[in-house]
């Protein structure tokens, strides 16, 4: 979907910004290009990179294919009947065993069972309802989830548990620039990226009567400054901010 609003800004209209301030001609533009979405990656992984949301289809094996120009996800579940994103718990313990090959889910479990008898002592157990002695105390109890998931960056793999019962999974991640594509970014971070594009375009040039050591120092404490701002400017505390905080701070309860 476009951004067509004034907030963001196109890659190419930052680098001809470049090209007119340094004074370089339009035959630069192929080679600034790649330098600016070096900076878009860099700036988007400190400060903020807009995040893609896409609903992605589970193979037969449970597993989903990360798509192409993934970098790191923040969110992956599947949608509630609010429109919400109901998270799945990522399970450092799944097993990664066969997630490329079609037998995986006959092959990564076993009759293994553990001794659970303890749990049925009285000292372990801290409730009764009426009825029944529920809550057992020391055996933490699991969040409600849909489900869970890891994920092999290696092999490009988001793997499930075996008795997922879905049949997609929504992914909010963050990708890599396309290239030949006109990458839109914050205002905010429009300094840092200029900034980065001005100081990795001489970082390589033999020091000497153009460039020297001190331009490029100049030109690298500029960007680490110009990103130090970006930050500042992309979560600012605005008033409206401070206001949701007193009003959620706010119980209403009955006094005696």
């Amino acid at each position: 979907m476009a951004k067509d609003t004034a907030q963001w800004l196109g890659l190419a209209e930052i680098i001809y910004q470049y090209i007119d301030q340094a004074k370089l001609t339009s035959a630069e533009f192929r080679r600034l290009w790649t330098i600016g979405v070096r900076g878009v990656e860099e700036v988007g992984l400190d400060v903020h990179m807009t995040p893609k949301t896409v609903k992605l289809m589970v193979n037969a094996n449970k597993t989903v294919n990360l798509p192409a120009d993934y970098i790191a996800f923040s969110k992956v579940g599947v949608f509630n009947p609010d429109g919400e994103v109901a998270t799945l718990r990522r399970n450092p313990n799944l097993t990664a065993y066969k997630i490329d090959q079609n037998d995986r889910l006959t092959s990564n479990t076993d009759n293994t069972e553990l001794e659970s008898f303890r749990l049925q002592d009285l000292a372990y157990i801290n409730y009764y309802d009426g009825a029944r002695y529920v809550n057992i105390f020391g055996a933490g109890s699991m969040l409600n989830s849909a489900g869970e998931f890891d994920i092999s960056e290696d092999e490009g793999i988001l793997y499930l548990n075996n008795d997922f019962s879905y049949t997609y999974v929504v992914m909010e991640y963050l990708s890599s620039p396309a290239d030949d594509v006109d990458y839109k970014i914050p205002f905010q971070v429009k300094e840092a990226v200029l900034a980065y594009i001005a100081w990795k375009d001489i970082e390589m040039l033999p020091s000497g009567r153009r460039v020297t050591m001190g331009d490029k120092q100049l030109r690298r404490k500029e960007y680490y400054n110009q990103k130090r701002l970006a930050r500042l400017r992309v979560n600012p505390v605005t008033p409206w901010d401070a206001n949701e905080v007193i009003r959620m701070g706010q119980k209403l309860v009955a006094k005696a």
